[in-house]
């Protein structure tokens, strides 16, 4: 990442980076992702009147980001595995769209711009792994890819295909009725435990900073 918007991170959240050694190794393309999760720890340690824990490390690992804190609840858990789960969709580069990739046995995520394949071509060549490698994609949403308001996001299919994996072993009740747009996504939902929560918020948090 570059010098100046690291120091912009280190800056605004400087109880969970003021600590780190490394710089945070990764490209600019995941700097929203990672102000949406660090503004979301953040608000959820103050709200729960909990230590915001710090960073030992921020990098990109097989192509999706990769936060390593000193402390964390299942709230955070949710937080840092949806943030990783979008990394996977967003290209390292500039943070728009992208796909996963494997080339000369290197993992990335780029979009069409900065050299990334399409699904069609990647599929005739490569194999992406799922969450859950055995267990066959579920015939029902956990979660509307509208929301009330008729807008077709791409984050909600991101979300209810984690939701769908983490659910298949551990909340098998939990269902996300409606989706409204605002200032961030409300969920109206049932059977969600605090990682669901953790889930949701950061899709919220990230569509706000204008996620498609």
């Amino acid at each position: 990442m570059n010098e100046a918007a690291e120091l912009n991170l280190r800056t605004r959240y400087p109880e969970i980076l003021g600590g780190m050694q490394d710089g945070i190794q990764c490209s600019d393309g995941w700097l929203t992702i990672l102000d949406a999760l660090f503004d979301e720890i953040t608000r959820h340690c103050k709200r729960e009147g909990i230590p915001v824990p710090r960073a030992r490390q921020v990098k990109e690992k097989t192509g999706s980001l990769r936060c390593y804190l000193s402390s964390r609840d299942d709230f955070i858990d949710g937080l840092t595995q949806m943030a990783e789960e979008i990394s996977g969709k967003t290209c390292e580069v500039c943070g728009e769209p992208g796909l996963m990739d494997v080339e000369d046995n290197i993992v990335r995520v780029r979009c069409l711009k900065h050299g990334g394949r399409t699904e069609e071509e990647r599929d005739r060549m490569t194999t992406i792994w799922r969450l859950e490698p055995e267990k066959p994609p579920s015939d029902e949403r956990r979660v509307p890819g509208r929301t009330e308001e008729g807008l077709d996001l791409r984050i909600l299919d991101l979300l209810s295909e984690v939701a769908d994996d983490y659910c298949y072993k551990r909340a098998p009740e939990f269902r996300v009725d409606a989706v409204h747009g605002g200032d961030g996504l409300r969920f109206e939902h049932q059977g969600a435990d605090q990682r669901l929560e953790g889930l949701m918020a950061m899709t919220s948090a990230f569509w706000k900073r204008g996620a498609p």
